[in-house]
Formats: structure tokens, sequence, C-alpha cells
């Protein structure tokens, strides 16, 4: 992907700072694929931008788990798909996938479809049996692997990893216009995504402590389905696979209870998965000091080919051994295989075994912020002492409940990493009647897991010296299922410390009341030296194993768990393949710190990566072998190289990637009376980014020359200064003759000026931002800390959208406005009163609590504000500027559920510094279609937002049309029974209204919509 590298290097640098422009640079390059993705998983652009801005505020709140040399975006792909998973199956009403009558047939695409056809049914037909007909069956009879099983008469088990490995071999082998052409469709609507780039970056500037880079970031794919009919292609799931399916997140690194290697505290080191000692409850801090400090550990590891690490952590205040605080090593050399986590034992010391020689981040989940990360080099045989200092600043005391709410003896604490939620371990056990007491660092999550029972969700705190939260409660999410496992290689033999995980993806930000709730990752082990490892606390269903050592190629499957049982598994490791050569420029000279990745361009699980040395050269290893190819990437900077391998196993392909130049784009720039202007920049906006990464001037004639432009259709933006002018969308690389006509209203000499003040006048802290129509970009500003002013100017005259962030009210919507050329508008002061908040209780059709994922908020005037998360039902919004609130709940669907559709939807007032309460209830529903037919003249990116009212003015729905550069438009929403008024709202400013009315539920709504002429 181009400029991928530049984009990790952002994020490095964000994670390394807290930098906000870094990561405006990081949500600038990828914010826009992550919203096509969001598009398409969830159907509508409210649930897409919600998404986005989610899966950045946990991009924010998980930054430590960045390591140097990684990329970011299959990172934030993983979040994306965290909070959509559970989304698809509820909100896919968004996505036509056929059209009425009189739909007009986009011949195009049509034919696109019938090529892909054939083109999948190639690449079907040639991988043969047993693959093309357990792949038949998916794509066309949408069969899923069990139903595959029975049909055929095979194993379960065999037939999905048959299908992933097709569905993996098919996307692999299809050609890659499909794709480009594909994401031409998910048009992104810019002001939107530049809106929650205000409140990304709003949260960014609130997070005060910069934390240094010392997780590890792994990612893993799982091949999502493709159905494909005879003559239509469902796109969502094509998308996903041509996508290489939603990316998983950073995964769950606990220790393991079967295997010493785990980290766990190590009754013997011979002691394998099935004969582990039970461990004894850790205290969490010795309140003794001890007599003398434990002597120090050998010069030597004793094991050659591995080094050892032993970590003795300290408490900063009286120097006494922490007992049962979690200490990691990552290894920096770009492999997930380096990961070793220990606990501490009773002298205060983690002992790290099995490490690789090389360079790593040592990191805790109660280190001093000084030494939060902190590298060390070892050598082959060396073991190294390191002494380590925590701090305790604050408390946690509460209790861990099952999902009945009883109790739970024994309950294995676990707690993140300062600032990082995926990386951890367990800190301590609940006692007999389930209370605990933890202490905090800082900024943390907290959660708990027990035998038989799904994990808790991590609660975030954020710890001020001398803080305490009481009466916490960790929930427990039901029955669980359990797995123990056999590792070993193609000749029998057991592997040891292969790295085994297992469980579903983590992830995904949901919020109640004032506090952030994370789900768990999975589970992470490392099999014993008799390669043997047990894993507890799974879901139940489909659950995600994937297994990789030193010295071979990794392995995926799906496996199917059972409420209160344990399976058994063996799984056999092919040797793994190596990848050597040099990478040289376009004039053949070697290129020094190059970085090489394996995997596709969404980097899949496993990952790894190394850089050039001073002639160029590079070595990869452990990776797959045929028949599986092997994605390749060379970079530097912007020019890169690819290539598809097939590997053998035990061998070393030679490949020697040559840089590329890229491609370019030739213009002109013209100010009024198409006169050349000087003083310009210009710049590119690629499709899968939302900012200009590399500005070029413009010479004294107007003409510039942009390089590096890639090979899809862009954005060119002008710009002066920092505000951008115009933009021109969908300029073809290799284009030599762009003419970019600027207007008086496209010159920058308006100016807009306001302040935010509480109640008594005093400023607030914060930002503003104004989005531009027609713009991707915003421009912001932070409030002046004196007086709570703000200042923009000078900028192009036109409408822009303001929205301000503060501490006190988070999004704070602050309307619309539309400057003139030279004109200088000041706005009335904004006073913020004191929040409200709002207890609600959500009811499905027959009364029964709703639990979810998304619950969205609007104002009165159809502005989208972040909601929170459903818990049994009950949820609380606080916060809130007094005012009448739109309150929607998308609720998760069971699989197997009767339950009729319904709307779960009501109008809330909030009062100022008051709390009060409301019952939300569903209501049957039927779905509406609305067609909008535009009279012209006609514009492929012109968008409709349409206000739904019901019979007394209240806000029942927003709504909002999908520009895909064809007609019509169309948009599906629920309706019960009723009469609605309808206010469409076209972006060109242009406004028609339109009654819905619905009598019955017997048959779907249809509604056409004629857009007046301008």
């Amino acid at each position: 992907m181009f400029g991928r590298d530049h984009t990790d290097q952002r994020f490095a640098h964000y994670c390394r700072t807290g930098d906000p422009d870094a990561l405006a640079d990081v949500f600038d390059r990828t914010a826009g694929r992550l919203m096509r993705v969001a598009l398409w998983l969830v159907g509508n652009r409210p649930d897409a931008e919600d998404l986005l801005q989610r899966t950045f505020l946990q991009a924010i709140e998980a930054r430590a788990s960045f390591e140097l040399g990684r990329p970011v975006l299959p990172w934030l792909l993983g979040l994306l798909g965290n909070q959509a998973r559970k989304l698809r199956s509820e909100r896919q009403r968004a996505t036509v996938v056929s059209a009425p009558a009189d739909r007009v047939v986009d011949a195009v695409a049509e034919a696109a479809a019938k090529e892909l056809e054939h083109a999948v049914g190639a690449v079907r037909d040639r991988l043969g049996v047993p693959y093309s007909e357990v792949l038949r069956l998916h794509l066309e009879e949408g069969l899923n692997g069990k139903e595959i099983a029975e049909r055929l008469a095979r194993p379960a088990g065999t037939v999905r990893t048959q299908l992933v490995r097709a569905l993996e071999q098919l996307r692999r082998h299809l050609p890659g216009g499909f794709v480009a052409g594909l994401a031409v469709l998910a048009v992104v609507d810019g002001a939107a995504i530049a809106a929650v780039r205000v409140g990304v970056l709003a949260a960014a500037r609130a997070v005060p402590v910069p934390v240094p880079v010392g997780g590890l970031a792994i990612t893993t794919a799982k091949i999502g389905g493709l159905l494909m009919a005879k003559k239509f292609l469902l796109a969502v799931p094509l998308v996903l696979l041509l996508l290489g399916s939603v990316v998983w997140n950073m995964l769950r690194e606990s220790p393991s209870e079967s295997s010493p290697e785990s980290g766990a505290v190590v009754v013997s080191a011979e002691v394998g998965a099935g004969g582990q000692e039970p461990k004894q409850p850790l205290a969490l801090v010795s309140d003794a000091a001890p007599e003398r400090a434990p002597a120090p550990p050998p010069a030597t590891s004793g094991e050659p080919g591995f080094a050892a690490l032993h970590v003795l952590v300290r408490r900063a205040q009286d120097k006494a051994p922490v007992v049962g605080t979690w200490v990691h090593a990552n290894y920096v050399g770009g492999s997930m295989l380096g990961h070793r986590e220990a606990l501490t034992d009773d002298a205060g010391v983690a002992r790290l075994d099995h490490l690789a020689p090389g360079t790593y981040y040592v990191a805790g989940s109660l280190l001093r912020s000084d030494q939060a990360v902190t590298a060390v080099t070892l050598g082959d045989g060396e073991l190294r002492a390191l002494e380590l200092l925590a701090t305790e600043i604050a408390f946690v005391t509460g209790r861990v409940m099952d999902a009945d709410g009883r109790p739970v003896a024994g309950a294995r604490l676990w707690l993140s990493k300062r600032s990082n939620w995926s990386s951890g371990g367990e800190v301590g056990r609940s006692d007999a009647a389930g209370a605990f007491r933890v202490g905090l660092s800082g900024f943390q999550y907290l959660g708990a897991e027990a035998d038989g029972h799904v994990p808790s969700l991590m609660q975030q705190f954020v710890a001020t010296p001398g803080q305490s939260f009481e009466n916490v409660e960790l929930k427990l999410r039901g029955p669980a299922a359990g797995l123990q496992g056999l590792v070993v290689d193609i000749r029998g033999q057991p592997v040891p410390w292969a790295t085994v995980l297992v469980g579903p993806p983590g992830g995904g930000v949901t919020n109640s009341g004032n506090r952030n709730f994370i789900q768990p990752n999975p589970e992470r082990r490392l099999t014993g030296r008799d390669g043997r490892f047990v894993a507890t606390g799974l879901p139940v269903g489909d659950v995600p194993l994937n297994v990789w050592a030193v010295g071979f190629g990794p392995l995926r499957q799906q496996i199917v768990t059972t409420a209160g049982r344990t399976e058994s598994i063996t799984v056999t490791l092919v040797d793994g393949a190596m990848v050597a050569g040099v990478v040289r420029d376009s004039a053949g000279k070697p290129v020094v710190k190059a970085t090489v990745r394996f995997g596709d361009e969404f980097f899949s699980f496993p990952s790894c990566s190394t850089t050039t040395d001073e002639a160029g050269r590079f070595r990869l290893e452990n990776l797959p072998a045929a028949p599986e190819s092997v994605s390749l990437v060379a970079n530097d900077g912007e020019a890169s190289a690819r290539a598809s391998l097939l590997l053998t196993a035990g061998a070393t392909t030679e490949w020697n990637p040559v840089l590329g130049i890229g491609k370019t784009i030739r213009g002109i720039v013209l100010g009024p009376g198409e006169v050349p202007l000087p003083g310009t920049k210009v710049g590119v906006v690629h499709p899968n980014f939302q900012r200009v990464q590399r500005w070029f001037d413009a010479g004294a004639d107007g003409t510039f020359l942009l390089q590096q432009v890639g090979d899809k259709p862009c954005s060119v933006q002008v710009a002066v200064g920092e505000s951008v002018l115009r933009e021109v969308r969908r300029v073809a690389p290799e284009t030599a003759d762009l003419r970019i006509l600027l207007g008086v209203r496209d010159l920058p000499t308006a100016r807009l000026r306001g302040r935010i003040v509480d109640m008594d006048g005093k400023p607030l802290e914060g930002s503003v931002s104004l989005l531009r129509d027609r713009v991707l970009t915003s421009d912001s500003v932070q409030l002046d800390p004196g007086t709570g002013a703000f200042a923009f100017g000078p900028i192009s005259a036109g409408r822009y959208r303001v929205l301000a962030y503060t501490k006190a009210t988070g999004q704070l919507p602050l309307g619309a406005v539309e400057l003139q050329p030279d004109e200088e508008r000041v706005l009335a002061d904004v006073v913020v009163q004191p929040g409200g908040e709002v207890d609600y209780a959500v009811t499905d059709v027959d009364g029964e609590p709703v639990d979810s994922q998304l619950v969205r908020l609007y104002t009165a005037s159809g502005e989208s504000i972040s909601g929170g998360v459903l818990e049994r039902g009950k949820g609380k919004l606080a916060g809130l500027q007094p005012g009448r609130y739109l309150v929607e709940v998308h609720p998760e669907r069971k699989r197997g559920s009767n339950k009729a559709a319904q709307v779960l939807r009501a109008n809330i007032e909030v009062q100022s510094g008051k709390s009060s309460q409301v019952v939300i209830q569903g209501r049957a529903c039927i779905e509406a279609q609305i067609t909008f037919r535009d009279l012209g003249p006609t514009n492929p990116e012109r968008r409709v937002q349409v206000l739904c009212r019901d019979e007394q003015g209240q806000l029942h729905a927003v709504l909002q049309t999908f520009p895909e550069g064809r007609t019509p438009l169309v948009v599906q929403e629920a309706f019960a029974l009723g009469r609605y008024q309808l206010e469409c709202q076209v972006d060109d400013g242009r406004v028609v209204t339109a009654e819905l009315v619905v009598p019955s539920l017997a048959e779907a709504v249809q509604l056409t919509i004629d857009l007046p002429a301008r």
C-alpha cells in the first residue's frame, strides 16, 4: 500500500511522544479505507462513523502495544472488525442487493460481476479436490462449514480447514482489478470523517502522558464468507474476502496455567500441561521489606540457543519486592514468537526463559513511568538480571460475580499495562467472598477470569495519586469451554515453546456511565517441553486457533467448543520456509534499512518483518510453505515492491526486490480570470487516506508535478498555508493536463471567531473544528486557555459545520455557518451548562431486557453523538447538554432467534445538572425503502440526509444516502406503524419534504421522492 511505511512511522512517533499531529497524519492516511470497510460491514453511514471513531479511541488507549516496524493499518482494521463483528448480523438492511423493477441497471457493474463469476470459477477449478467442491457449495449455495460437512459426509473440522484454505487461495489468485473496482463503489463522505477526526484528536489531546512503545502488535485473519448467486454479486462478503476479511486485533497475552514456560509461577520446570500443581492465591504487594536482597542469578541460562531474563520488581516507595505482578518481554526483531511473560514470585522475581538471542522491550503492569519500557539485549546462553521499580498510586476494590450475580472465589484478576488494554497479566485472585483489591499505576484496564466462565469485559480506570475505586463489579459472562492440545512436527515429535493463540478477537470500546469497557483478547499460551497446552475460559461455538513456533510455518484453523466441555486436539506444524535477498532502488543500489514484511496488504496472521543491513541484505524465517502462497512487501518510504511466492518447507527462496518510483500527475493552478496563480501548493489525497502527506509547490507559472501518486484515482488539493482552497476528485494517475481553476469564493479571505465558556464565564479546555462541504479535510484549533476563544482565517468562503470538543461535554455540535468572501463572522458566546444524565432501560417487544454494543444518540437537529453500551438492558448517558435527544438502540441478534423485527428508539429530555430515567420498549416494525430521483443537474457525489419525525413532531430516525456515483439514491430503514414527516436535505442546499405512511406490517413500504431541479 502506498505510503504505509510512513504511516507506521508516524504512529510509532505518536506512541512515543503522544503528539496529536502524528495521530492526525495516521488518521488521514487510514480513515478512508477504514470507513469503506465499516460501510460494507454495517451497511449504513451513521454506524460506520461510530465504528471509525471507536476504532481510533481504542487506538489511543492501546497505543503502547504498537511495536516499531509494525504496520498500523491491520491493527486498526482489527479494532474496527471487533466492533463490526456483532453488528454485521443486525445492520444489513442499508445494503441494497436487489433493486425494484424500475431500477437503473449499471452495465459496468453487471459486466464486472459476470467477469468475476468467471474468474472465481476458473480459480475454483484449478484448486481441484477436495477444495473445489467445498468452495462451490460455499459460494454458490451459501452453505457454511457444518452444512457442507453434512452434504459431503466429511468431518466438520476437516471441512472448515479445507474451506479456510480454499478461500485464502481464491483471494490470493483473483485479479487485483476486482479490488480496485469495488473500492470505487464506496465513496467516502469527507465531512463525516472530518467530524470523527475532531473527536479523535480531542481525545488524543486529553491524554496527558506520552506512552513509550513496548507491546507487540499481532494480527491474524479469519477468512469471511463469500455468497455469490448465479447472476448477482453480494458486495459485502466479496469486499471482506478481497480485503483479507476483517483483520483481527492484538491477541490476548495471558499466562498459561498449563505450561510453566508461559510465565506463570513455576512449581517445577518439568511439569507439563497435565501435571502442574495448583497455584496459590497471589498477594499483590508484600508489606514488609526483606531482610536482604535475593541472590543474583547465574551468568548463563544453561541452555544453548536461548537466553533468559530474570526481572526483580521492587516497590518504589520502600524497595520491598512486589509479589504477583506481571512482566513481559517482546522481541524487537518483528516477530510475535519472541514474546514471553511471567509473574513475579515470592522474592519479587519474574523469570523469562527460552528467549531467542536479541533485543527485547521489557514492560509490566505496575512499572514506574520512566521504566515502563526498557530495552535489553541478550546473547546466546546469557542470563541477564534486571531490577525495575513499581509504583501503585491508586487501588481498586470490588467483587467478581458470575453471570447470575453470585460471587466467584479464586477468580484471576487480569491487569493491563499502563495505557494498553491489549497487553497485561494476572495480578491476584479474588477471596472466598469474591472480593479483591488491586493496585493501579495509571491509565489501565482490569478484568477477571475463572475456570468454567467466559472472562469479564475489562473496565478502564484512569488513576490519580491517592485515588480509590470502590465497589467495582467484574462480571463473568456465562459458561465457558476449554481446550487441551498437543503440538507436534511432521515427524510426530513434540514442539516445545510454541505460541498458541486461541479465542475470538478482542477490542471494541464501549461506554457505560463514565467508564469504558473492552472485550478481552484471545488467550495466549506456550506449549511446555512436552508440546502440550491447556486453554480455559473459551466462548462456546466456532473459535479461532493459531499456532506458530520457531523453525515452523504458522497454522490457522477453527475449532468447535461446547459449554462445560474440554476438547482435545493434536496440531501438526510443518517446517518453516525462508526468504533471503537484497533490496535495491531503481538505480540498482542496495537500500539500507529498508523494511521487508511477510503478509498480504492487510498483514494477516502471522506477522514478521526485518530490515536490510548495510549491503541491503535481508532474511525472513518461519514462513508458511506451499500450497499456501506467501505475500512479501519491501518498502523504503513511499517506494515499494511486492511479490507472491510459493515457498518450500525447510528451504530458502531468493527474492531481490527493486523499489519503484511511482506514477505522476501534471497540471496548472489558475486564479480568477484563468491567470496562473503562484504561491500555492498542491498535494494528493490517496483513496485510502484523508489528508495530503506530501505537498508540492506550484511554480511561478502555476504549474505543478505530483510524484508517487499510486495506481488508483485520487483527489488533488490546492492549499495556501494550512487552508485547503479546492479539491478535485477522481484524478487518474499519469494525468498530464489537469487544470485547477480557483474562483473568488475559493481564495482565503474569510474569517470566523467565537468563544466557549461555562455558566460563570470561565473558559473551557478543548478544541473547535470546521468541517467544510466537499473537502475531505478539516481545520482545527485549540481553545485559548485564558479566554476560551477560537479563531479561523483567512479561509475560503463556503458552508462549514462547526464542531467543538471539550472535556466537560465531549463532542458538542455548534451548527453550520455560511461565510462570504472577505467576511469576518463573530459567533455569539457558546455557554456550556452543567451536564445532565439519563439512566435508561431497554426491553424488546416481549418485555425482555436488551443487550447491545451500539447505542447512538442524536440531537434534535440530527447531529450524531456517541452513545454507550447496554448491560442486561440498562445503560447511562452522562455529561449531556440540556435539550431533547433521540436514543437509538441496535440490539444483538442471537443466532436462531425468532424475535420479530423491532425498532428501539425513544426521545429523551435532558435537564442541566439533573438525573432522569426512561424506559425504551421495542415496537414491531416493517422495512421501508425510500428512493430519491434527482431531476438535475445530477451530481454523482451528492448525498441526502433525511430527518424522520413522527406525528408528534419527535425525531424518529436520521437517515443518510450513499453516494456511489450512480442513480437512484436509496435508503432503507425500519418503521413502526404510523405516519411520518420526512425532511430531506441535499448537501447542495436543496430541501424537500415528504410523508411516509406505514399502514400495516404485512408488507414492506416503498416511497419515491423527486429532488427538485436546481
